[in-house]
């Protein structure tokens, strides 16, 4: 009878401690449980949150509404037919492309000069703006009649026309050409031996540059 009091009491033990450790265990698997669950809820908080970031990033600057806006730089148009040129040392200012004054105090003669065009476009300076070149003719109140050329140089502070080179006397203009720096004038002239009442008819060239003091010259001189 003790020994079966004996075994019936070391069974009742064992049971009391198998039922103390189980609430132990599913403690320990829930605390366990609980590390990973709120790792990933922060790992996933962190991702969830990159393409804001991103989408931040990206987004475009949007200029400051008070910043006002940039002028565009606006060149000062050159009109040749009111110009003022300088044709051997005398002042000549042209008005819609005329000029005209007494040769001499009380003269009835007059000296005219006029805008005869066949326009040039072109860098003749090497700064990288255009300049622009013009026949321009000259009647001293004699029996010539002298073609010049002219340049207007465009400059920093506006257009600045040249001397006037002198191209011939009676001659007829072709045309006016600017290419690499240099001005090209093609005309119908005379030979040497030809008289001034003959017609023009002998193709010549001429080749004039601007030089750094912004005089108009020959190319070779």
């Amino acid at each position: 009878m003790k020994k079966h009091l004996s075994t019936l009491s070391a069974l009742l033990a064992l049971t009391a401690l198998a039922a103390c450790g189980k609430p132990g265990t599913t403690d320990n698997l829930a605390a366990s449980s609980e590390v990973p669950e709120a790792a990933a809820a922060e790992t996933n908080d962190t991702y969830a949150k990159e393409p804001e970031n991103d989408a931040a990033a990206a987004a475009p600057v949007v200029p400051s509404e008070t910043q006002p806006p940039k002028s565009p730089v606006v060149e000062t148009a050159f009109d040749p037919k009111n110009a003022t040129i300088i044709i051997d040392g005398q002042k000549i200012v042209l008005k819609d492309g005329l000029f005209q004054a007494p040769a001499a105090p009380g003269s009835a003669s007059l000296v005219t000069t006029r805008y005869l065009g066949k326009d040039a476009h072109g860098d003749l300076t090497n700064d990288g703006k255009d300049d622009r070149a013009y026949f321009i003719t000259h009647d001293g109140g004699g029996s010539g009649v002298f073609y010049y050329v002219v340049v207007a140089i465009n400059s920093a502070t506006g257009y600045k026309t040249t001397n006037a080179f002198l191209v011939g006397d009676r001659i007829e203009p072709q045309s006016l050409r600017i290419t690499a720096n240099r001005l090209e004038v093609t005309f119908l002239g005379r030979a040497k031996d030809e008289p001034m009442a003959a017609k023009p008819s002998r193709p010549s060239v001429l080749l004039l540059k601007v030089t750094p003091g912004g005089k108009l010259e020959g190319l070779m001189k």
